[in-house]
This record gives C-alpha cells, sequence and structure tokens, in this order.
C-alpha cells in the first residue's frame, strides 16, 4: 500500500464498477472532509446481483442481514474508507440497537492470518470510533500500523484520529510517516497542508514553511499556493510571521499585477496590524496603482485604507485627501460617500451616492443606500421611487417589494402597496419561500384575507 488517494470516492459496487447515480429517496454516501483521508487499496467487489420483485417482501431481518453481509465485504475490499464502515454501523444499530456484533465479528477476522487482517483491523479500529470507545479505536490503529509497518492507510487512519483528539504531536509524527509512502499527487497534497496546520498549531514556523516549500514545488510554483502560508499566519493572528511571508510573496510577483495586487493587498494588511501605518498606506496605494480592472480587489484595498484611518481617527483627513484628489472611480465615489454618511454629513453622502450610481446605474447596493438616507431623511417620495427602480430591476425578489409597501402604507397608500403585494403573489407563482414571506407580511399589516 504505497500510493493513496485521499479523494477516492466510495463506490458500493466496487472499483472496478462505474457508480451509478443514487436512487430516489436513498440518502448519497457524504463527501469527505477537507482533512486527508486514507483511500480504499484492494480489489472490487462485484456488483450485487438485480433484485426482481417478488409477490412476497422478504422479512425485514433477511434484508438487514443481505445488506450487512455486503457492506461487510466492502468494507473489507476498501480498507480505510469512511462510507461503508458508517454504513455498516447503521445498519447494525438499526438492527441490534447497539454494535456489538459488529465488534465481535471484526475481532474475529482481525485474528485470523491472511490477506484480509490489515483490513479487518482498520475496520475494528473504525468500528471502535463509531462506537465512542476512542482508546480502543487509538489502539487498534497502533496495532495496524506496528504489523503494516509499510501501509499508509494505518498511518494516516490513526493520523487522523489523533488529530480530532487533539494529540496534534503525535499525529504530525504519523502524518510525517505516512508522507513518503505516498505517491498520488492529490493525497501527498492534503497530507502537506494538514502538516502545515499542525507546525503552526505547535507555533513552529520554521517546519510549517518547509512543508509549504513542498507544496509550492508540487504546484509548480503556483502563485495561489505560494501565498497560502501568508494568508494562514495572518489569520491565526501570527502578524510579525505574516508580514515577512508576505513581503516574499510581494516579491515572486513582481511583473505580473493580476497577482500582485492582491499580494500587496495582503502585505498592506499585515504591516497595518504590526503598527507600520506609513508602510502599510504606501503598500496598499501601490496595490491600487497596478489593481487595473479587479473591482473585488480594488474594493477590499479601499476598505482596508479606510479602516487604516479609522482606528486612528483620522476618517476627516482621509475625506479631505479623495476630494482634494478628486475620486478616481466608482469604488473611491462610494468610499467617500460611506465616509460622508458615517461622520453625519447626509446631504453630501446622498449627492456621492448618486454620482457613484451615475457610473454604475446597476450598483443595488448603492441604490439601497440611497434609499435609507432618504427614508432617514424622511423624503418617502424620493424613497419610493427608488424601491419602485429596485422592483423592476429585481420582479421577484420579495425584500424590494416589502419595502416599497411599507414605505407607501407609511405615506398613506395602502391601496397602492397592497397592488405591489398581489402582483408579486401573482409573479411568484408556486414558489413557496415568496408565498410564506407574503402570508408573514400580510399578517404584521393586519390583512387577514
Amino acid at each position: 500500500m504505497g500510493s493513496v488517494s485521499a479523494w477516492a470516492q466510495f463506490n458500493p459496487q466496487g472499483r472496478g464498477q462505474k457508480a451509478k447515480p443514487a436512487a430516489p429517496g436513498k440518502r448519497a454516501p457524504r463527501a469527505p472532509a477537507a482533512a486527508p483521508r486514507p483511500s480504499p487499496g484492494a480489489a472490487s467487489v462485484p456488483a450485487a446481483k438485480s433484485e426482481t420483485p417478488s409477490a412476497k417482501p422478504e422479512p425485514k431481518s433477511q434484508n438487514s442481514d443481505a445488506l450487512i453481509a455486503r457492506y461487510t465485504a466492502i468494507a473489507l475490499s476498501q480498507p480505510g474508507a469512511d462510507f461503508p464502515l458508517q454504513r455498516l454501523s447503521e445498519l447494525y444499530r438499526a438492527r441490534d440497537g447497539k454494535l456489538d456484533a459488529l465488534l465481535a465479528d471484526m475481532s474475529r477476522r482481525a485474528e485470523q492470518r491472511g490477506p484480509d487482517r490489515l483490513a479487518a483491523l482498520l475496520a475494528l479500529a473504525g468500528a471502535y470510533q463509531q462506537d465512542g470507545r476512542r482508546e480502543q479505536a487509538v489502539a487498534t490503529y497502533e496495532r495496524a500500523v506496528a504489523e503494516n509497518p509499510g501501509s499508509a492507510v494505518a498511518e494516516l487512519a490513526l493520523a487522523r484520529l489523533l488529530a480530532d483528539h487533539g494529540k496534534r504531536d503525535q499525529a504530525r509524527a504519523h502524518y510525517e510517516r505516512a508522507l513518503p509512502l505516498i505517491t498520488e499527487a492529490t493525497a501527498r497534497e492534503q497530507v502537506l497542508r494538514a502538516l502545515v496546520a499542525l507546525a503552526l498549531d505547535a507555533s513552529d514556523v520554521a517546519q510549517a514553511k518547509k512543508y509549504h516549500e513542498q507544496l509550492v514545488r508540487r504546484q509548480g510554483g503556483s502563485f495561489f499556493v505560494r501565498a497560502e502560508l501568508g494568508r494562514e499566519l495572518y489569520a491565526r493572528g501570527m502578524f510579525q510571521e505574516a508580514v515577512q511571508e508576505l513581503s516574499q510573496v510581494v516579491k515572486a510577483g513582481a511583473g505580473d499585477n493580476r497577482v500582485l495586487a492582491p499580494a500587496l493587498r495582503d502585505y498592506g494588511r499585515a504591516l497595518a496590524k504590526v503598527g507600520r501605518q506609513k508602510e502599510a498606506l504606501k503598500e496598499l496605494e501601490r496595490a491600487l496603482s497596478v489593481a487595473g480592472a479587479q473591482a473585488g480587489v480594488r474594493r477590499e484595498i479601499y476598505e482596508t485604507i479606510v479602516e487604516l484611518y479609522r482606528a486612528e481617527n483620522r476618517l476627516g483627513e482621509l475625506v479631505q485627501e479623495l476630494e482634494r484628489r478628486g475620486v478616481r472611480d466608482a469604488d473611491e465615489q462610494r468610499i467617500l460617500a460611506g465616509l460622508y454618511e458615517e461622520t453625519g454629513k447626509l446631504d453630501k453622502s446622498l449627492a456621492a451616492y448618486r454620482k457613484a450610481l451615475e457610473r454604475e446605474p446597476k450598483d443595488v447596493g448603492t441604490r439601497l443606500k440611497v434609499v435609507h438616507i432618504l427614508e432617514v431623511q424622511g423624503q418617502l417620495e424620493e424613497a419610493i421611487r427608488d424601491y419602485e427602480a429596485l422592483t423592476r430591476a429585481a420582479p421577484r425578489n420579495p425584500d424590494y417589494v416589502f419595502r416599497l409597501a411599507e414605505a407607501l402604507i407609511q405615506r398613506g397608500d395602502r391601496k397602492r402597496a397592497l397592488e405591489q403585494l398581489r402582483a408579486l403573489e401573482t409573479r411568484s407563482g408556486d414558489d413557496d419561500e415568496i408565498l410564506a414571506a407574503l402570508v408573514d407580511f400580510y399578517q404584521r399589516i393586519s390583512e387577514k384575507a
């Protein structure tokens, strides 16, 4: 078992057969979790013969026994795979109310010499896990590892269980032992990512970097993968280490503005967290200059700049700077409008949001900002006109209709509000969610009929 695929999909017909879609009413196998998981590693199980309908249904116990036999064969043919054992445990519980018979069967099989011994040990350990007997599960996995020192499946299963229960140092040791045994690319990448996470859990940044470098090499120098470690350090609050790592990412991204802009954004954020605000603003301004038309990145850069000024109680200075320089795009126009709103200058804020809408008329978020300010200022007529524009732009969005109806009712035009609600009801057809929302709204405004 020198190679293992962490993401191999479970196939009840066996690995050699093409998987069939789940039948209606049956629950599909659960998707694998992000942590690396051992793969099936043995021969396939022949597909079960199709059953012809009979006049009399088989007794329930016979059906359960047949399914138990089938999933037992699958679990033993795919050692380490989660779903067959989970299903087997469900079947035993449904039949017996407990897992004693499953544990007894796998214990008996695990004592027998032969090619199925490792699979039985892994199944027994998994059954102990299903039964909540963690210590016995660990001991059984350790036995499987001791008897099969070249088994990546056993090492990974034990590593995963130890990590799940907080024994990170032990888990890391078993992941490291498993790594040279794995040749399948996806599985190696997942193990390396697990090792990076475990090293950072232990504050071992140097070792995390070594694992990460292996990951970058395996990904052909992918810039996205190269940036992963710095972002993870930032997410964990290890800001000084993040600054050091992200500075290298910025150097690696030089010459390619598509990757340099987000790298500078991340670097600027990290610099701000360690108190180097002037450098942070410099890098963020540089990020804006290379971001080009990357609207999402530009918005995040602007938001970070605002956060920096807000943290130092210098929003007024930022407003003056934007006014003096003049806004360069719709994003800056929205930023200026938001700053006016935050500092209580509602008239200027409304005018700035209107200018942003002139540049991007379909921006729903900005239009909602306009309507909110209009309502705060008591300008219901203008607010109603903007709500009507929203309902035309998104006729099947009930929120805008409800807001329009509330504004109309507030103005005293209940008849027109009900017309808007009936029109939404007609458009919604048999959409249960919209109809339920309409019922709630009608009840709230005392329209019982």
